[in-house]
């Protein structure tokens, strides 16, 4: 389900789902249809339509060519949802002059603070186990490698443009960052537990949610390994529900995985 698209010819590995009512009878079921994306590219028209929102872009001054037909609508109707998964932040980079590791290099390096031989486990699995062992210090090296992050410029073009809402499942602060600079929008940065507003009809306000923890927020837990995420899921959180309520509303743009 994954396609390349290019807001402004970037080239950004993207799958875009659009959710209707009976598609998702369950949420946690999984959308049958996606929606293969060819290029699109939101010019100006479209920016300042959707800005002003009281006077949309007319749909024949949007690039039909090269724009998919369900998340041209969406936009238009306000219904375009950013979903930021694993490798999105590609690009982007760490206090140390890297891009923010992915699960494998994460584990890699966890196991090597450790002091242990890398065999390839699971992030979950060495996560655990370093938790136990290292506990505090273990935030400590998350942070290094992902607090303080310059975003890509990718995201750096994402981040002008308005959206619905922003979901995220990874944890470094590089969009974060890039909505702070680049968004016109005033962002609302949201952890799971946080109290759920409904979204801003005049898009004044955007909600930037972080879905397994915030580097910012190391208090409030990383979701990583099994037990944490049995954890999240036994607790409810209030967020969880709200993607799921959106998932079968809205179309989502996924980035990553």
């Amino acid at each position: 389900g994954q396609r390349w698209i290019d807001l402004e010819q970037a080239g950004r590995q993207v799958a875009a789902r659009s959710c209707r009512p009976g598609d998702l009878p369950h949420s946690r079921r999984r959308a049958s249809r996606v929606c293969s994306c060819p290029s699109i590219n939101m010019d100006s028209e479209l920016e300042s339509g959707w800005q002003r929102r009281s006077a949309p872009a007319p749909l024949d001054k949007i690039r039909r060519n090269n724009m998919n037909e369900q998340i041209r609508t969406a936009i238009l109707e306000g219904r375009l949802i950013l979903f930021l998964g694993a490798g999105a932040s590609a690009g982007s980079t760490n206090c140390l002059d890297q891009s923010p590791p992915l699960s494998k290099e994460l584990a890699r390096t966890i196991a090597e603070r450790c002091g242990w031989k890398y065999n390839g486990e699971r992030l979950s699995i060495v996560y655990a186990a370093a938790r136990k062992q290292l506990a505090t210090q273990l935030d400590d090296l998350l942070a290094q490698h992902y607090r303080h992050c310059s975003p890509s410029k990718d995201y750096e073009t994402l981040a002008r443009y308005p959206w619905a809402r922003v979901y995220t499942t990874n944890i470094d602060d590089s969009f974060e960052q890039a909505l702070n600079k680049y968004s016109k929008q005033k962002v609302n940065i949201k952890s799971r537990d946080d109290r759920v507003a409904d979204k801003d009809q005049m898009f004044a306000q955007l909600d930037y949610i972080y879905l397994n923890g915030s580097i910012r927020r190391p208090e409030q837990s990383f979701i990583f390994s099994p037990e944490e995420y049995g954890k999240a899921s036994a607790s409810s959180p209030k967020w969880y529900d709200e993607v799921a309520s959106d998932y079968l509303q809205c179309t989502f743009l996924f980035v990553g995985t």
